[in-house]
């Protein structure tokens, strides 16, 4: 399963920007931001929690909470907008 920008997100919009395997998140080659090969997310119940190789979250406090095919930032997300789906899951 992957994840996909939505135009709300700081990421560009169209490719697939993470792979969900397993509990954990990778980004995919199309992410610039993120190191390719490390997981950046761990999924715990409906929300993602950045891991230690993840750089623009903070680390122990949850950045996406999943809302059926669709990933929303929480409260602590400082890079994504408050309120509005950042990713669909596909």
């Amino acid at each position: 399963m992957k994840l996909y920008p939505t135009i709300h997100s700081a990421l560009p919009y169209g490719l697939p920007q993470y792979e969900i395997r397993g509990t954990q998140v990778y980004p995919t080659v199309n992410n610039a931001r993120d190191t390719f090969g490390l997981p950046v997310f761990d999924r715990r119940g409906s929300h993602l929690y950045p891991t230690v190789h993840n750089q623009t979250h903070s680390y122990g406090l949850p950045a996406l909470e999943v809302r059926g095919t669709q990933l929303y930032p929480t409260i602590h997300n400082q890079v994504e907008t408050y309120g509005l789906p950042v990713f669909e899951l596909r």
